[in-house]
C-alpha cells in the first residue's frame, strides 16, 4: 500500500502564516501541511492534499534532484488534470518523469 512504502505524513491546520498558501511540502522531513482556511470546499481540500502527496512521490523518484519547482508543479498540474485533458505539449523530461511516477504509483496499489 502507498502509505506503507512512503515515510510521508500529512497534517491539516486551520490557519496559516503563509497568507493564501493552501499547502506546503517539506522534503527534508517528508511532511506536508494543508491549510484549511484558504479552501472553498472539501473537493478543494482534497485536491491540495493530492497535490502535496504527489510532491512526495516525485521527491522519491527524482533522486537526482534534476527538477526545479516550476517543472515539478507543471507535472503535478498535468497529472491532476489528466482525466480532463490530454496534452501533446509535454517535454521529454516531463514525459520521462510522468512514466516513472506512473510505474512507482502502480506498484503501490493493492
Amino acid at each position: 500500500m502507498l502509505w506503507d512504502r512512503l515515510d510521508f505524513r500529512q497534517d491539516f491546520k486551520t490557519s496559516s502564516i503563509y497568507d493564501n498558501n493552501r499547502g506546503i511540502y517539506y522534503p527534508e522531513t517528508k511532511r506536508s501541511i494543508i491549510f484549511l482556511a484558504p479552501h472553498e470546499n472539501v473537493e478543494d481540500i482534497i485536491s491540495t492534499a493530492v497535490h502535496e502527496t504527489i510532491h512526495s512521490v516525485i521527491d522519491d523518484i527524482d533522486t537526482d534532484g534534476e527538477l526545479d519547482e516550476d517543472i515539478e508543479h507543471d507535472i503535478i498540474r498535468k497529472i491532476q488534470w489528466a482525466n480532463y485533458s490530454i496534452s501533446d505539449d509535454v517535454s521529454d523530461e516531463e514525459a520521462k518523469l510522468t512514466r516513472k511516477f506512473n510505474r512507482a504509483f502502480s506498484k503501490t496499489q493493492v
